[in-house]
């Protein structure tokens, strides 16, 4: 039984050229060797996005400075408990403003060589260098949850203050104890607010200021929600729903002054009883996928996009063999995918690189909001829960002592060189293809390079660890045909013609 063998001619080896879809989709370096981990990175996000959400923030922020001020001195000079507490309100959301304008812009702010994944945190909006004073975070996308959370705590204060307030009023109101109710300071306030509102004149003034105050902060929330869902934003959304909370909140501040103006001053703390409910309800939606987001909690949807997306490439592309370990985390308004993808365990190192860039790209391209990808390039037949073959010394020296080991298994004038090694990790071992190059080669016949072809491949089997091996023959050194080739090649017809006649 014959080997398989291999006659090379040597001419001048042509490699066709890549074909690609267009000169942006992939760029293949020369390298000779390349990374089996694949990470590229693209940044979505420019500076007229940045600006947008900047810009409704800002807008928000000077809101709440004009509402705060003129629901302050509506209070003030009204004596109107409810257009004070929603004027504190106001005054609490501005805290949320600069968080969200933090981490926000901050979110966004470009990577450099010094921190590539994490940067300190900066309150003046200013890409200086100063110590993180051992406080960092995975990236600058990771402030994003945080400004969510934080907002949702303000939320949640907001809330649970609304409702205490209104609780403490309402408990005051139903007291039968008159002397009770007339040290209480929010009955004081009622009965103040009934008697300063009862001016027609002054309870529309108030009225109006109420009703402008919802107006405003319903159109902010509306806007912000836009922006922050267009630009994938959680804190711009988070912010959007604190705007909707202190509408709510101007709604019991109407409720109180109409109430006061009518007569039925109840509405105030039944009302504000209701919405603190509905805040403390909100931010707690916010603050679960906050939690879960600076956990690295798991986006299936997104998982199951990229797997449906493989599947088809899959069909695509026989060289690869399978994928597996798809992860997808959010961070920020990104989301990172990396994964373990299969190939053809004989395929060229550049080969799988590209197949690996092919993936990527898809990914990229046709999942929404993917901006990094990282492929971990693995072989059809690797066991993950075998022990791996590990090498004592540089995979370059171990290709070294295999072809030093292969040469001195033979006496001078038989096997010039080992041109060219390749070694395969697979099934537990290694396993060899080899080119040779023989010595006197015109003075062999066809059966004799046989012989020898065969002696090398018994040779490198014996070498510790190598559990298969295929040896190639070539003919010259330098390129072109030679006797022997032409030789060889008459007396391998002939032996198939030998053999039809048999």
């Amino acid at each position: 039984m014959i080997p398989m063998l291999s006659i090379s001619r040597l001419a001048l080896r042509h490699r066709p050229p890549l074909r690609v879809r267009s000169p942006a989709m992939y760029t293949l370096g020369t390298q000779g060797t390349c990374s089996a981990l694949l990470m590229v990175r693209v940044r979505r996000m420019g500076s007229t996005a940045t600006d947008e959400g900047t810009r409704i923030t800002l807008l928000g922020l000077a809101s709440n400075v004009a509402l705060t001020a003129g629901k302050g001195f509506g209070g003030i000079m009204w004596g109107s408990a409810s257009l004070l507490a929603d004027a504190v309100h106001s005054l609490s959301d501005l805290v949320g403003d600069f968080v969200t304008l933090f981490t926000y812009r901050n979110a966004r702010a470009e990577r450099n060589t010094t921190y590539p994944y994490v940067k300190p945190f900066d309150p003046f909006f200013r890409r200086r260098s100063i110590p993180t004073c051992g406080i960092t975070f995975q990236g600058h996308g990771k402030l994003e949850p945080l400004g969510s959370l934080s907002i949702s705590a303000l939320l949640f204060g907001a809330g649970l203050g609304t409702g205490y307030h209104s609780i403490h009023l309402l408990q005051s109101m139903l007291s039968t104890d008159t002397s009770k109710l007339s040290l209480s300071i929010d009955a004081a306030a009622s009965s103040e607010n009934s008697h300063l509102l009862s001016d027609p004149a002054t309870a529309a003034i108030a009225l109006t200021l109420a009703v402008s105050s919802i107006a405003i902060k319903e159109l902010l929330f509306h806007w912000t929600l836009h922006v922050g869902q267009k630009q994938n934003s959680s804190v711009l959304v988070a912010n959007a729903w604190h705007h909707r909370a202190d509408s709510a909140s101007g709604f019991v501040a109407l409720c109180g002054v109409a109430g006061a103006w009518a007569g039925v001053a109840w509405l105030d703390p039944v009302g504000g009883i209701l919405v603190s409910g509905l805040i403390v309800q909100s931010a707690w939606k916010m603050a679960v996928p906050a939690i879960g987001e600076l956990r690295d909690t798991a986006d299936t949807q997104v998982i199951s996009q990229v797997q449906k997306l493989l599947q088809d490439i899959q069909q695509q592309d026989l060289n690869i063999t399978g994928f597996h370990s798809i992860r997808a985390r959010k961070m920020g308004p990104e989301t990172l995918v990396d994964l373990q993808l299969r190939v053809k365990p004989r395929i060229s190192v550049s080969l799988a690189h590209q197949i690996a860039e092919n993936a990527r790209h898809a990914i990229c391209t046709q999942v929404s909001d993917v901006s990094e990808v990282l492929i971990h390039v693995d072989v059809e037949r690797h066991d993950h829960g075998a022990i791996p073959v590990a090498t004592d010394i540089p995979t370059s020296a171990l290709e070294d002592e295999i072809v030093a080991f292969a040469l001195d298994g033979f006496p001078p004038g038989v096997l010039k060189r080992v041109s060219h090694l390749k070694v395969h990790f697979l099934n537990g071992g290694m396993e060899l293809d080899a080119e040779i190059v023989l010595d006197q080669v015109n003075s062999l016949s066809f059966l004799e390079a046989v012989d020898v072809a065969k002696s090398v491949k018994r040779r490198l089997l014996l070498f510790p660890g190598v559990i298969a091996a295929d040896v190639h023959l070539e003919t010259t050194d330098h390129g072109g045909d030679c006797f022997a080739t032409r030789r060889w090649r008459r007396e391998e017809r002939f032996m198939d013609s030998v053999a039809k006649i048999e």
